[in-house]
């Protein structure tokens, strides 16, 4: 059975395998010297954990500017899971949950969510 749950510290050890089961794609988050103050920031965020049963398959962490945007940070399906409208869910739960927002995707994988029908409308620099 599929379930979408909001992300608690006790499930540090479920996402991090997650993230880990993606390989160097996602070893930011998961290094040595960064997974804690990752998973703080999960803590922080709107974070939902995607379960099949109870194994997490996917989560989804949004941050929220207080009552105009919802930003989408993290999106991620595990890989044998993708193609069945599971990144969809996650994205459609964080509309559901804050109705009064928009949301706002930053992606480095634009063409996922123009597949999705979502509209590109400028972009994001990294300021140095």
């Amino acid at each position: 059975m599929i379930k979408i749950r909001p992300y608690r510290k006790r499930q540090d050890t479920k996402l991090l395998d997650l993230l880990l089961s993606e390989g160097h794609e996602w070893a930011e988050y998961t290094a040595p010297d960064k997974k804690d103050l990752y998973l703080l920031n999960c803590e922080k965020s709107f974070t939902y954990l995607l379960y099949e049963d109870e194994e997490v398959i996917g989560y989804i962490r949004a941050l929220e500017d207080y009552s105009y945007y919802m930003y989408v940070c993290d999106l991620l399906v595990r890989k044998d899971k993708r193609g069945q409208g599971y990144g969809k869910l996650l994205m459609d739960h964080i509309q559901k949950e804050f109705p009064k927002l928009t949301v706002l995707v930053m992606s480095d994988v634009d063409e996922y969510y123009t597949k999705l029908g979502y509209q590109k409308i400028g972009s994001i620099f990294e300021v140095k």
